[in-house]
């Protein structure tokens, strides 16, 4: 089964990890509150969404790449976010440099819902996430991080699991 990929945030990282998995032969969609993000990440095979409530549901795994923290908690718990419109089973990446507290808040609420949550910062700028060569620091259950590994290693060089969710993000 090949997993479907959802990512949020088509900004210099975002897109480039978002181009990266497509031209692994991954299935990825985005979204982007940016027009000119999402017409540039098509050109580069990535699938656009015009809202996030059509990206959500209907991907396995899904990418976040946004500016600060509380974007992260905003996108998840917010209305129409990941805790109302995901489904049991899917996985979300947070590439974002967040906080360990919203990463560990978000993850519990999610779990309620059967939803997993992954930190997991980068670095290598644009150039490494273009490439697939950047390095990931990962706080993950077990599980979570088994069932997205294929996506990770298409996406970085580097990953390093450290220890649960928000153990990343320190």
């Amino acid at each position: 089964m090949t997993l479907k990929v959802g990512v949020i945030g088509l900004g210099n990282m975002g897109r480039g990890m978002a181009a990266t998995l497509a031209g692994k032969g991954f299935d990825v969609s985005g979204f982007d509150l940016s027009g000119a993000a999402l017409a540039q990440a098509e050109n580069l095979g990535v699938k656009s969404v015009g809202v996030c409530a059509e990206l959500i549901p209907a991907v396995d795994v899904l990418i976040l790449s946004l500016p600060k923290a509380e974007h992260v908690e905003a996108v998840c718990l917010g209305y129409d976010g990941i805790l109302e419109l995901g489904r049991a089973g899917l996985v979300v990446i947070d590439t974002t440099t967040s906080t360990p507290e919203t990463s560990r808040k978000v993850a519990t609420a999610l779990r309620e819902q059967r939803i997993g949550f992954i930190d997991a910062p980068v670095s290598g700028g644009p150039k490494g996430a273009a490439t697939g060569t950047m390095s990931m620091v990962i706080g993950a259950e077990p599980g979570d991080l088994a069932k997205v590994t294929p996506v990770l290693e298409a996406m970085s060089g580097t990953r390093v699991h450290i220890g649960s969710v928000g153990a990343g993000n320190v």
